[in-house]
């Protein structure tokens, strides 16, 4: 059981902790310039500045992951419209079929692209 139950899950006390540190060293800046150590005011800024380049990264990961998941579900909805739209010209009987079917077939360079995403989010997972 947590001791801080109003926090939320574990990325939330991560960044709270990261914002919270952050915003300390960047306080504690200008107290430190006033040390007789030297550089402990400039150490303290680029702390701030490491905490803050962590933070971005993380919210740049979790984008790229928020990303490849809706290409993922597109992919998948397009196939699926594709099959659909295949097994319903299927039905037909008439003269037409064949236009049909080349017309429902499209662009090879899209068919290729879309492979091609499937194919990089698959291998994002292996690694």
């Amino acid at each position: 059981m947590s001791c801080f139950p109003f926090l939320g899950d574990k990325d939330e006390k991560i960044e709270l902790a990261l914002d919270s540190t952050r915003n300390l060293l960047d306080l504690g800046k200008d107290a430190l310039s006033l040390s007789p150590i030297p550089g402990l005011s400039v150490a303290a800024g680029c702390l701030s500045f490491l905490i803050d380049r962590i933070q971005k990264t993380r919210g740049n990961m979790k984008t790229r992951e928020e990303l490849a998941t809706q290409i993922e579900e597109l992919a998948t909805t397009i196939k699926v419209a594709h099959d659909k739209s295949v097994a319903a010209v299927r039905g037909f009987q008439s003269a037409h079929r064949q236009e049909l079917e080349d017309k429902i077939k499209g662009s090879p360079r899209l068919k290729d692209r879309v492979d091609e995403l499937i194919g990089r989010r698959r291998s994002r997972r292996c690694v």
